[in-house]
This record gives structure tokens, C-alpha cells and sequence, in this order.
């Protein structure tokens, strides 16, 4: 439930820090990735984002199913796509409350100066090869591997790493900081009465994909209001936000 949950505020968070300079992209979850922003010129995807929802403080592992299978993810997604190629490619990104440990490929494969692409590349191949690697990311490691060379390096080259992202219990003050919301505010918010439940008119596409989205877990069975619910309340606070702020004019939750 938490990663769902998770998500869902993360794509808010992400969606109020583009706001200002990019008031009309738009954002999708659950199609070609957990996240996705598109141009909303084109319906082009502009990045496909994964996020991993670690409350335990650790390492993100070179070897781990948090990296290799949002790597095979993104190469599936990518192959629902008419030409990932050249400028077209979107940006790749890991989000992960983890930490990227020194030395590894997930290291320099983060924004900045210290970014090095052609190592991260050498090292992934060699653990992709390993033989003794885990059992549980042999098919995605194989799967990178079948790639061209030319394709692999093209496709370490869009991915980044953001390591270290707030956990889920930080994540309410996170957006209500990117929002400009004061501290005093923001608990004041926290003391509003729960939203009514959600009425029967809220339907359609929303609805019939998280309760989908639901079914894939026979334990989140039934729980897809709660996920709607909390959806509709942060939308509601970041809309009214934006009203005053102008900020995130396009969100709608539908």
C-alpha cells in the first residue's frame, strides 16, 4: 500500500517543482511507467520515472531488483515507442529513498559534475555478465545484455539516479515547502476535517486504473477508494495553491 500511496505523492511533488517553468506538461501514471511526463504538444514522453519506496535507510545495490528491473521496464517501455532514438530518447530516472554507494555505477550515474557515463556503462555490463549474480535479476540483466552496444550506451546515457529522495513520512512537507506553504500553515492543514467520501459520480478512467492497478495485489483488494481519496485531497490543496501562485495549473485528477 505505501509504495501506491508513494507514488502518488511523488508525482504530485514532481509535478509542483516543474510548475513554474513548465505550467503545461502533463503527467500520467501507470502507463509506459510509474510516472510519466509528456510534452503536451506532441503526447511525446519527456521522462519515464520509477520510484523506490524504502522505509528501511540502506544502500541501493548494483545487483538489486530496484535497479534491474526498472531497467528492464524501461526498455519494454521503450519499445512501445516509434523511435526512442536520438532526441526522442526521454530521460530515464531512478527515484529511490536509498543511497547510491560510492564507487558503483548507480554513484555515477547522478546529475552532476562527478556524472560519468562510459564507466557507469563498463561496470553494468560486467555485472550484468556475472554469472554469480542473483538469481532475481538474471532475465532484466540478460535482457540489457541482448542489446546492441550501441543501444546499451544509448540507454545508460539517459538514465540518472536520484538517490536519497524523502521518505514517505517526509513527503507532505516536501510539497507543502515547494508549494510556498509556511510551517504554521501547513499544520493548520493537517487539522482540516477528512475529505467526505468519494462520491459516485467520481468515475471513469481514474478510477477503473487504480482499482486495476489494486487487483494486481489480492491483499490492496477493495482499498482503491483509500488511494483516490488521498489522490483528491493533495490535488485539491495543490490546486488551491496554484490558484494563488499560480502554480501547477494543469493538474486534474480525473
Amino acid at each position: 500500500m505505501t509504495g501506491y500511496l508513494y507514488q502518488c505523492e511523488l508525482a504530485l511533488l514532481e509535478l509542483a517543482r516543474r510548475s513554474w517553468d513548465e505550467a503545461t506538461i502533463e503527467v500520467h501514471m501507470e502507463l509506459l511507467d510509474d510516472i510519466e511526463f509528456l510534452n503536451p504538444q506532441d503526447n511525446t514522453p519527456l521522462e519515464l520515472l520509477q520510484s523506490k519506496h524504502r522505509e528501511a535507510a540502506g544502500p541501493l545495490s548494483e545487483t538489486g531488483k530496484d535497479f534491474w528491473r526498472s531497467l528492464a521496464s524501461w526498455i519494454d517501455a521503450l519499445k512501445n515507442l516509434s523511435d526512442p532514438s536520438g532526441t526522442s530518447m526521454p530521460l530515464l530516472r531512478l527515484v529511490s529513498t536509498q543511497i547510491a554507494p560510492a564507487n558503483t555505477f548507480l554513484q555515477q550515474l547522478r546529475p552532476g559534475a562527478d556524472r560519468d557515463v562510459s564507466n557507469a556503462l563498463a561496470r553494468m555490463e560486467e555485472v550484468a555478465q556475472d554469472e554469480d549474480g542473483p538469481d532475481g535479476t538474471a532475465k532484466d540483466r540478460a535482457l540489457f545484455m541482448k542489446l546492441t552496444p550501441a543501444q546499451r550506451h544509448q540507454l545508460v546515457s539517459a538514465i540518472t539516479i536520484n538517490d536519497g529522495a524523502p521518505v514517505m513520512s517526509d513527503l507532505d512537507s516536501s510539497l507543502a515547502k515547494e508549494l510556498g506553504i509556511t510551517p504554521s500553515e501547513h499544520a493548520q492543514a493537517g487539522q482540516r476535517i477528512e475529505p467526505p467520501p468519494i462520491p459516485e459520480r467520481f468515475t471513469g478512467s481514474g478510477r477503473q486504473r487504480v482499482k486495476e492497478l489494486f487487483e494486481l495485489d489480492p491483499e490492496l483488494a477493495g482499498r482503491e477508494d483509500d488511494l483516490l481519496r488521498s489522490a483528491r485531497s493533495a490535488a485539491r490543496t495543490l490546486s488551491s495553491t496554484a490558484g494563488n501562485r499560480r502554480r501547477a495549473s494543469c493538474l486534474r485528477v480525473t
